[in-house]
């Protein structure tokens, strides 16, 4: 058994490491019955509080470790966290802020900060905390998608590509990032590109049902009877989550729609239309993760 603090603080780690949180939580607590004020110890079991869903006591021991070691990147960015958690945005922001502030900090803590800042309406800093993230790890997918998603929302779709391009040169299979691209160029009016890029998408990912549900919206979507065989055989498996469903008859029925085999394509969209929910307003629209609907001209 370990009885130094020292001792007691490493088998905290050990267990920490090993996934034995009671052991941890057990370690930690035995170390600040000795030493109340060890920093490392109190964001250790204040992070282990908060991933165990006990924000307030989180909250109570990060301040102290905070105010012990004001200059631990981890304990601001775990502390920030805790406090957006409690809809404490206010005291969250100075937290944030220092970590932006800082050239050392990694690219998990800049993007947290970057959540505080988008959460509290600060979208400019937003931006810069999660360039500052891809800056410091440009395979970063958690700031990637938030910054992708950010300029999306301001609809800036040259910085979209961009942001895009630069991930996807180092995560070149990323099937999100490769369909929010295809939505940036389909929303920016280049409806060419957009195709082209959905076409990229189901070369390496050919069970993609949304790519090909908006593959589907164009008026000339490319080889749909090979696409058509393939959805049919994806939905005889019977083995799509109900959204993936409903987008996936809608598609079948643009396609078949396109090849002009009408019937075909009607009941497609009475099958999909028997399980979707969505208005007739939002038909035909170019989806990213909401249920499908038919094109209609």
């Amino acid at each position: 058994m370990p009885t130094t603090v020292e001792a007691l603080f490493q088998a905290g780690i050990a267990a920490l490491r090993d996934g034995r949180m009671d052991d941890a939580h057990r370690e930690f607590q035995a170390v600040l019955e000795r030493d109340p004020d060890n920093a490392s110890t109190l964001y250790n079991l204040g992070a282990l509080k908060f991933h165990a869903g006990q924000s307030a006591e989180a909250e109570r021991l990060l301040k102290k470790a905070a105010a012990r070691r004001p200059d631990h990147i981890d304990t601001r960015s775990v502390l920030a966290a805790v406090l957006v958690d409690q809809k404490k945005l206010d005291d969250a922001m100075p937290h944030a802020r220092f970590i932006v502030a800082r050239s050392d900090s990694d690219a998990a803590a800049c993007n947290s900060a970057g959540h505080v800042l988008a959460m509290a309406g600060w979208s400019d800093e937003a931006e810069s905390a999660y360039r500052q993230a891809l800056a410091e790890k440009p395979s970063y997918r958690p700031s990637a998608t938030a910054l992708i998603t950010l300029l999306m929302d301001r609809r800036a779709f040259d910085d979209v590509m961009a942001v895009s391009d630069a991930y996807l040169a180092h995560q070149p299979t990323d099937q999100g990032v490769h369909l929010k691209r295809a939505q940036a160029l389909w929303e920016g009016g280049n409806t060419r590109a957009a195709r082209d890029a959905l076409v990229d998408l189901l070369d390496f990912a050919p069970d993609h049902i949304t790519a090909h549900h908006n593959l589907s919206l164009f008026s000339n979507p490319p080889d749909p009877e090979v696409v058509i065989t393939r959805l049919t055989a994806l939905l005889a498996e019977d083995t799509l989550d109900p959204t993936d469903n409903i987008k996936a008859w809608f598609a079948l029925g643009n396609f078949f729609a396109s090849s002009k085999i009408v019937e075909e394509s009607l009941a497609c969209f009475t099958e999909g239309n028997s399980s979707s929910t969505n208005t007739a307003g939002e038909i035909g629209r170019f989806a990213v993760s909401s249920p499908a609907k038919p094109l209609v001209s």
